[in-house]
């Protein structure tokens, strides 16, 4: 469905300076021969880019009808360790509640991939790595 986008996370200050990323996203829907089974499935890179967070990053996958109405959403979080360069995520997958599952195979427009972060809660601050 959605391939290789990419996530970066940016210190709050400086902008331009890079903390670590989050590359070759991929989301799939897939639907099981059981009627109404679908499966969400994530998968990415992550790379620390000299710097790791305090805790771990969270990204939300929302998906939307071709009319642009969410219709399902997932939080996905991920660790980020120092050595980290281009290290494949395992794919992580959730079973969509059944209720809605058929009308989200069928309706589904695009995926929308972003950090998921609390109302409220402080932003994710990171340490630099020992060199």
């Amino acid at each position: 469905m959605q391939k290789r986008q990419q996530l970066v996370w940016r210190a709050r200050r400086s902008p331009n300076e890079r903390r670590f990323e989050l590359t070759d996203m991929s989301v799939a829907l897939l639907r099981n021969e059981a009627p109404g089974e679908v499966k969400i499935t994530f998968a990415g890179h992550v790379s620390a880019l000299g710097w790791r967070p305090e805790g771990d990053p969270k990204v939300e996958v929302i998906i939307r009808t071709r009319g642009g109405a969410s219709i399902y959403s997932w939080t996905v979080d991920f660790s980020v360790r120092c050595a980290d360069t281009n290290r494949p995520l395992p794919p992580l997958s959730q079973v969509v509640p059944n209720d809605i599952a058929p009308n989200l195979f069928n309706s589904v427009g695009t995926v929308e991939i972003s950090e998921y972060r609390e109302p409220n809660s402080p932003i994710l601050t990171a340490r630099q790595c020992p060199s």
